[in-house]
């Protein structure tokens, strides 16, 4: 009876001392289609997954990066839940997880249940967050980063939705710019004065590596006030393909806007030069 009895409170006691293993969350990425970030201050920022693509649902429906959302969705399936760091709710102020206090509160969907509710908050390390989930006390230190999870809709824009591949021809204010076999040619915009001619090679390959590595840096409605404007259209095909851009300098800023999009996107001064300042002839 005493080897029983000591064999159990063994059992008892190594129970005690397992190290809880398993996912953080019940929850596959590949069928989250929706996300919500927002932090203590209100800020919030809601993405949705419309086929493929992820939609910014608060900044008019513009793509949001996959190189971001993507690797948040695997590491949110991929958290693990060590020993909590605690489990009293009088902790959660501190650790800035509470309902109240806290710096980012993430909720993940498939259609309208919530497959992942967390608050994070304080970071124990380089690289890694407090998490509570939400309706627990218990609080982990996990392989995150709250600057994995802005919230501020232009961070997860895809900076290259203006961008376009395999570009076969450029037609600017005066000149028409053609994709022949692996070399440019240079014509006049005007059919009738067609003076077909080899482009700069060097001024060609830069032009069109612009338009095919264009990034934005911010969306507005409206383009903002200053005295002087210039304004660069620019039609550019691919295949069948073409959309029609305008470049434009107001003051000292850069902005681009094409034909599918109403909104207006600013850009860098590096890449407005390398677009109006091409010198194409050879």
């Amino acid at each position: 009876q005493l080897v029983i009895g000591a064999g159990l409170f063994w059992n008892q006691q190594a129970g005690q001392h397992t190290v809880p293993q398993g996912s953080l969350l019940s929850m596959s990425a590949a069928r989250v289609d929706r996300l919500v970030v927002k932090d203590n201050e209100g800020r919030e920022v809601t993405l949705r997954k419309s086929d493929a693509a992820w939609q910014l649902e608060n900044l008019f429906a513009l793509p949001a990066d996959l190189n971001k959302v993507d690797p948040l969705l695997s590491k949110l399936e991929n958290l693990k839940q060590d020993w909590p760091v605690t489990t009293t709710e009088e902790s959660h102020d501190r650790f800035e997880v509470s309902d109240e206090v806290f710096q980012r509160h993430l909720r993940a969907f498939e259609g309208d249940q919530a497959v992942a509710d967390i608050y994070l908050g304080t970071s124990p390390g380089f690289r890694s967050v407090h998490v509570r989930r939400s309706g627990d006390d218990a609080v982990y230190a996990v392989s995150l980063n709250t600057f994995d999870l802005p919230v501020e809709p232009s961070d997860w824009l895809d900076q290259s939705l203006l961008s376009m591949k395999d570009i076969s021809w450029i037609e600017g204010p005066d000149y028409r710019l053609q994709k022949e076999d692996e070399s440019w040619q240079l014509s006049a915009k005007d059919v009738s004065h067609a003076d077909n001619r080899a482009a700069n090679p060097d001024a060609a390959d830069q032009l069109s590596k612009a338009l095919r590595n264009l990034r934005v840096t911010a969306v507005h409605e409206h383009l903002p006030d200053a005295k002087e404007v210039a304004k660069i259209p620019l039609t550019v095909g691919s295949g069948e393909t073409l959309w029609q851009y305008e470049f434009i300098q107001s003051g000292d800023q850069f902005f681009v806007r094409r034909n599918d999009l109403a909104q207006l996107f600013a850009m860098s001064s590096a890449t407005y030069e390398k677009i109006s300042k091409a010198n194409l002839d050879a």
